[in-house]
């Protein structure tokens, strides 16, 4: 079988056969360029050793792909420190308070929300390749049994988001919402997308947070409480 029939049997396979992707190109080139290297030494390339062979097999997949997948963007990237100052300034900017520690390399803020969980603290750390934002409440699922009913809960949620996810440390039944956004090089986070990182996590636990409570209190069941926040969604 040659090259493409390879390719199209492979799409077929993972029923993407009328799908042009070139991303997926790329990967298939490595992918196919792997058999050929092994097809070849099965032949009888024996000199090959495997610093050549892997030459070779990226020579083979830069050819078909016409580049290479290579993940780091080769910029400089500022601090932590530095990143810290530029988030402060969108914070004065936005006229929020909020406390610095700089020991710890991260700024917090706390929220007030209309339900039964009453506060939402962000906890904002710059690291160097992007922004952390761990929202967090003092409610916990103190019982066993709590835990399991807010972990399907939101585990169900979660396949509906788009921009961070609920998480649910099993261990202490504590409830965080994070979200993660790179950075690009040494370019400055927009303010839109800082305020957006800090306004969802606290939209959820806003929209959510009665609901949540509930379970984390062994009150409802984890399916009903989901089917019941999809209807109110619709």
């Amino acid at each position: 079988m040659g090259t493409r029939g390879m390719k199209r049997g492979i799409l077929r396979g993972l029923g993407l056969s009328d799908v042009r992707i070139p991303a997926l190109g790329m990967v298939m080139a490595a992918m196919l360029s792997g058999c050929a290297t092994t097809s070849a030494s099965a032949g009888g390339e024996v000199g090959k050793d495997k610093d050549e062979a892997q030459k070779t097999e990226a020579v083979q997949s830069e050819a078909e792909s016409g580049g290479t997948l290579d993940l780091s963007d080769g910029a400089a990237h500022l601090s932590a420190a530095q990143r810290m100052d530029e988030l402060c300034r969108v914070l004065d900017d936005n006229k929020l308070k909020y406390f610095r520690d700089n020991e710890k390399g991260r700024v917090m803020l706390d929220f007030s929300v209309p339900n039964s969980l009453k506060r939402v603290r962000c906890v904002l750390r710059c690291r160097e390749d992007g922004l952390l934002v761990n929202a967090t409440v003092e409610a916990v699922a103190e019982d066993i049994g709590a835990r399991y009913s807010v972990m399907e809960f939101i585990t169900r949620l979660n396949f509906m988001l788009r921009h961070g996810d609920f998480e649910l440390d099993l261990s202490d039944g504590q409830l965080v919402y994070k979200t993660y956004t790179l950075y690009d090089g040494d370019k400055p986070v927009a303010p839109s997308v800082v305020m957006r990182n800090i306004a969802i996590p606290v939209a959820m636990f806003k929209d959510h947070g009665e609901t949540l409570f509930r379970l984390m209190q062994g009150q409802g069941e984890a399916k009903a409480e989901f089917e019941k926040t999809m209807e109110e969604m619709k």
